[in-house]
């Protein structure tokens, strides 16, 4: 969400998190943002306008995506899971600060969570002093240019004496879910992306990924996670060439992390099979579940929602990683993040546990930036 914000042009000055390795990756992608490493449950809306200097109301905008375990439709949704808490939480330090606008992330079965009681006392607890963009919209994220088919709720609002509705973003992109016709490319990538009826067609998997190495031909990667860029392929698409920083996108705003190493590609651990699974694995067709219930890709369709798995205190559980559509593994921390359009010079853990879990956790920036522009448009206004 930091970085969605920052391509659209936010200078994003503050972030609360908790758990210590996102907020040391936060810390390290964004060492111009201050991090306040506590729960949110025991600060004040005065004590983060005392962090930044500010007085309530001067913050142009709260985002943010409360922890969601226990609203997915894919955990327990178990009604009594503390995390539930957080929404409310959220909802208070909005109310406290008074920023003019706030933008909450969550997954859509937070719509259903408690027969829609939990999202209707957050919605309550804010109406008093925030215009809410109703009806509440789910967005796909392909919809927006990420090439994954991730779906989740946003819910808007705008403080109410600025006398402005906070509309939701227009979608951008075609994907190949929605296609009725021959997908038009040649080859797994191509150097440009296409238009139709003014919106553009949406990367696929192979755009995505098709350019980054095959980890298992390298042994320094079993104990590493680092490659010399000239690995890459230089056959790839627009959307991967904007990946690397080989072309400059005009509409984004954000600054590059300041320590990244042109040099090298980052995340790239393997994860080792054993004999039995990798042939399991290539006597797939793309689009198969194999048995262990993982997704091998669609080269030219859209990648499954990427998964974080959860901490050691809720039993260090690791997220389905989807199987490679070319080579008979599951893809890489590097491949994830690219599959939620994060650029290469953003770098997650060295452990594939962890780094999978920031990933996955995340708000893909391209879909974050979407919603940011409508933002940044009410404020030209003034």
């Amino acid at each position: 969400m930091t970085l969605g914000f920052e391509m659209a042009g936010f200078d994003v000055r503050l972030a609360v998190e908790h758990d210590d390795i996102a907020a040391e990756a936060h810390r390290l992608n964004f060492p111009h943002c201050d991090v306040m490493e506590n729960d949110i449950k025991e600060i004040s809306g005065n004590d983060i306008l005392n962090r930044l200097g500010l007085n309530v109301g001067d913050v142009d905008v709260i985002i943010g995506g409360p922890p969601c375990q226990g609203f997915s439709n894919a955990g327990q949704r178990a009604i009594d899971d503390p995390r539930n808490e957080l929404l409310l939480e959220y909802a208070r330090i909005v109310l406290q600060v008074q920023p003019k606008y706030f933008v909450m992330e969550n997954v859509r079965g937070l719509m259903s969570f408690n027969n829609g009681d939990t999202l209707r006392s957050f919605i309550e607890e804010l109406q008093v002093e925030y215009q809410i963009t109703e009806p509440l919209r789910v967005l796909k994220a392909s919809k927006f240019g990420v090439p994954q088919n991730r779906k989740r709720l946003f819910v808007l609002g705008v403080r109410r004496d600025l006398n402005q509705m906070l509309p939701y973003p227009e979608e951008s992109h075609i994907d190949p879910d929605d296609l009725r016709f021959e997908y038009n490319h040649q080859s797994e990538s191509h150097s440009s992306i296409e238009k139709k009826d003014g919106k553009e067609y949406c990367p696929t998997v192979a755009d995505a990924i098709s350019d980054l190495p095959n980890v298992d031909e390298f042994e320094e990667l079993i104990a590493g996670d680092t490659l010399p860029i000239s690995n890459y392929s230089n056959m790839c698409s627009k959307f991967a060439l904007i990946m690397r920083r080989e072309i400059t996108d005009s509409t984004d705003f954000s600054t590059v992390r300041p320590t990244w190493d042109h040099n090298i590609i980052t995340n790239l651990k393997r994860t080792m099979h054993d004999e039995r699974i990798v042939k399991e694995f290539a006597s797939l067709l793309e689009g198969q579940n194999h048995r262990s219930r993982r997704k091998k890709l669609l080269s030219r369709g859209l990648s499954p929602t990427i998964r974080a798995g959860t901490k050691s205190d809720k039993g260090s559980y690791t997220a389905l990683r989807p199987i490679h559509y070319k080579f008979p593994r599951v893809i890489t921390v590097r491949e994830a993040a690219r599959l939620m359009s994060f650029p290469d010079w953003m770098i997650f853990h060295e452990t594939k546990w962890h780094g999978f879990r920031l990933v996955g956790n995340a708000v893909p920036p391209l879909l974050a930036k979407a919603v940011a522009n409508e933002i940044i448009e009410l404020l030209k206004r003034g």
